[in-house]
């Protein structure tokens, strides 16, 4: 007898790779997506409140005469209703907010705009919505008189 007659066969082993390697990677997917959700909830309830961006934007804002005539003191945010961000190779990176205010006067919303080419970010634009949905372009020139968008 010849010795391969003598040693049975080892049994193929059931592969299930493609399958583990499918649910695998929706996993990570899954994982990622719900990390991003559970940030984006976190940024809008809480995190905003700590990012130097904005904190620049108020701290200009609670300068600003114009806005002090319509939202009185104590400006503060009240919500955070939108951010976006972009970055370009070579050109820098925008962030832009959108945010719910509240002074002892009165309720608005502020639409600021920050770039940066590698410093510090700069204000581009800065527009309060007023109470009676008037808007105030904030960033014209302190010397001309203040007047509505």
């Amino acid at each position: 007898m010849a010795h391969s007659e003598m040693t049975p066969e080892p049994v193929p082993r059931r592969s299930h790779g493609c399958l583990w390697g499918c649910l695998g990677s929706l996993a990570v997917v899954a994982a990622i997506a719900g990390g991003l959700i559970v940030y984006g909830g976190w940024f809008f309830a809480q995190g905003y409140k700590s990012d130097r961006n904005l904190d620049t934007a108020m701290a200009a804002l609670r300068t600003n005469p114009v806005a002090h005539a319509v939202l009185g003191d104590g400006i503060a945010i009240e919500s955070m209703e939108s951010e976006t961000f972009s970055a370009v190779t070579g050109k820098g990176k925008t962030v832009s907010y959108t945010v719910k205010l509240r002074g002892n006067r009165a309720e608005g919303q502020l639409h600021v705009m920050l770039h940066s080419a590698g410093g510090d970010m700069k204000i581009v634009s800065m527009v309060l919505t007023g109470p009676d949905n008037e808007r105030y372009n904030l960033t014209a020139s302190q010397t001309q008189p203040s007047s509505s968008i």
